[in-house]
């Protein structure tokens, strides 16, 4: 995955940098391949969850997606949603959301490295940044 020798990125943003310069890609898709991580689809998840990562006994991470997003353009952006949690909480067993208080840090995080994640693929697909968040939703359902 990472390599601790690496000058590890301190924010969310600089993690996603990191990920599409180490890598040549800021494909999520791409990402997951390169990182050895696993993905499964999966119809348990509840309804208003449509990812979920989660760490095995040695710490490699792997990602469930919803089968209902299987077909959507927003399953490259939970993709890119998961894989942050995949690279910036590596080996954090915890939940990621709270009932009571939003968003917690960890998911705030992951939603940041998504968002930039995406901005550098659209970038990537079309050869120009996107003028608004409208062109992301567009093309990766955000």
């Amino acid at each position: 995955m990472i390599d601790p020798k690496d000058d590890v990125p301190r924010t969310a943003q600089e993690w996603a940098f990191f990920m599409k310069f180490r890598y040549g890609t800021a494909d999520p898709w791409k990402l997951v391949e390169i990182l050895d991580i696993d993905l499964m689809w999966s119809n348990a998840l509840g309804k208003d969850k449509l990812g979920r990562t989660g760490f095995l006994p040695d710490d490699k991470p792997f990602i469930i997606l919803s089968s209902a997003i299987r077909d959507s353009p927003l399953r490259t952006r939970v993709l890119a949603h998961e894989l942050g949690h995949a690279v910036m909480q590596n080996g954090v067993a915890a939940y990621y959301r709270t009932a009571d208080h939003g968003y917690s840090k960890s998911e705030q995080q992951a939603e940041s490295f998504c968002l930039t994640l995406l901005t550098e693929l659209y970038n990537e697909e079309t050869g120009h940044l996107p003028e608004t968040i409208g062109d992301l939703q567009t093309m990766y359902g955000i």
